[in-house]
């Protein structure tokens, strides 16, 4: 046995242990993928300290089961009371857990159709042709989901608007709930009418020659820039989730973010003012 084989040999036990540096345990692997009879001895080795490793734990769970017989005699005579304590925490618990669920689900799962005359709707032609829409759910959770589908009905292409909330109404926000945003190729798609409401029970807000109101200014101005926000964020390329700008882009952005401000208010006015219920 050269002197490869002693150091290999002494070396064995780290490994196996997972304790080992990984040059010595390259050198480990390297040498008894060489040497056979290194190659047994480590094998050896390493049943022998699995089967140390496996005589351990059934001793250890034989004195743990011991322990446990022990335990279990000491606390026999108070045992039919401490588990009828058990079983009706159990069962309070189970209630209060189901019960909580129960709620959450409730809460927290939109799940009812609003009708018509709880959803507001208007919308806005936008210079760039662009239909700028306003859906806001009345008295309603915080909670809404809203729905757009596109259908045929008695041969006309109908835009179905829907909102739901939840079955529980843990708190409902009188002023409403809105949904804005942007109806894309509307004039692709030819619409022949929007309708907002449920099935069985839909009423008509707009249909084809209905005149689209001009968006007001402050509205056209906060699309506007939030145009050039997006495109300053799509040319600039991503580094850890952050936009990597130059400091003439910083500026920029930082410049099209207070003016976003300032007309989003000016919208937030406007909306105060805006009728969508009769």
């Amino acid at each position: 046995m050269n002197k490869d084989c002693n150091i290999a040999r002494d070396l064995m036990p780290l490994v196996i242990d997972e304790v080992a540096s990984e040059e010595s345990k390259t050198f480990v692997e390297a040498h008894i993928g060489d040497c056979a009879p290194c190659q047994d001895y480590f094998d050896g080795m390493k049943n022998a300290f699995q089967a140390m490793a496996a005589e351990k734990v059934h001793q250890e769970a034989e004195q743990k089961m011991m322990e446990a017989a022990a335990l279990e005699l000491k606390k026999k005579r108070r045992r039919r009371t401490l588990k009828a304590v058990l079983i009706g925490t159990l069962v309070a618990l189970v209630l209060t857990c189901g019960g909580a669920l129960t709620i959450s689900h409730l809460a927290y799962t939109p799940a009812v159709y609003l009708e018509a005359d709880r959803i507001g709707f208007s919308m806005y032609q936008l210079s760039n042709g662009d239909i700028y829409f306003r859906e806001t759910a009345l008295n309603a959770g915080f909670f809404v989901e809203w729905q757009e589908k596109t259908e045929t009905v008695d041969g006309k292409k109908v835009l179905s608007l829907q909102a739901m909330e939840p079955r529980l109404i843990l708190r409902r926000q009188e002023s409403g709930i809105s949904c804005t945003g942007i109806l894309s190729n509307f004039d692709e798609r030819e619409i022949d009418l929007i309708r907002i409401g449920r099935d069985g029970a839909w009423e008509t807000i707009w249909e084809k020659g209905d005149e689209i109101p001009a968006a007001s200014e402050a509205l056209e101005n906060y699309w506007a820039i939030s145009g050039k926000i997006d495109a300053l964020f799509g040319r600039a390329e991503d580094v850890g989730g952050k936009p990597a700008f130059t400091d003439e882009e910083w500026v920029e952005y930082e410049k099209l973010q207070a003016e976003l401000l300032f007309w989003s208010r000016r919208v937030y006015e406007e909306w105060q003012t805006e009728k969508l219920w009769d």
